[in-house]
């Protein structure tokens, strides 16, 4: 049995700066906040996971902030919840960012679980981000990161929370840390 693994739930953006807005009208933050809470009410050991937040602070210092939180809770593994946007209004799909080559493992779990539960959701895979947005946060920290982007924000079928793609959204992240649970000690 492997031993159990510190999960980090972190909430992308921040409450003043809640990054895209879906069609929906909800930001980013707005969206992931509850999705996140509702993820963490179904997972089976509470003690094992906790949401984080950034702060208002400029982008680096709040990143520096947050992952100092995340690596003095001891995670191992951080799960930076957002969703993509474009300017093309046609975009779909999930993608899932990544760094290190832990990161590609624990990136394409999630990955899978998502396409397994969105039916219909197009797969665009995972992706190494070395520079560019985003790319800041997969670096910093002693925890493998990855930022979850499961659909664009034209998608308007996520953002019913009593709708099925909702809850096949949040069994797809429950389903992800559960596997990621069993992983052997390579993190």
């Amino acid at each position: 049995m492997c031993k159990p693994k510190k999960i980090a739930i972190t909430v992308g953006h921040s409450f003043k700066s809640g990054g895209a807005v879906g069609s929906a009208g909800l930001s980013e933050w707005n969206f992931n906040n509850q999705l996140a809470l509702d993820v963490y009410m179904q997972l089976d050991n509470p003690t094992l996971y906790r949401v984080f937040y950034r702060d208002e602070l400029r982008y680096i210092p709040a990143m520096n902030k947050l992952h100092k939180e995340i690596d003095e809770w001891g995670a191992k593994i951080d799960i930076e919840m957002h969703f993509n946007a474009s300017r093309n209004k046609d975009a779909e799909g999930s993608e899932v960012l990544y760094r290190s080559q832990r990161g590609k493992i624990v990136a394409q779990i999630i990955q899978n679980k998502i396409v397994q539960n969105l039916v219909g959701t197009v797969n665009r895979g995972v992706k190494q981000r070395l520079t560019g947005r985003g790319s800041y946060g997969l670096k910093i920290g002693k925890s493998i990161s990855v930022i979850v982007e499961p659909f664009f924000a034209e998608e308007q079928r996520f953002f019913d929370y009593k709708s099925e793609n909702y809850k096949n959204l949040v069994s797809a992240y429950v389903e992800a840390i559960q596997e990621l649970q069993t992983l052997e000690e390579f993190l």
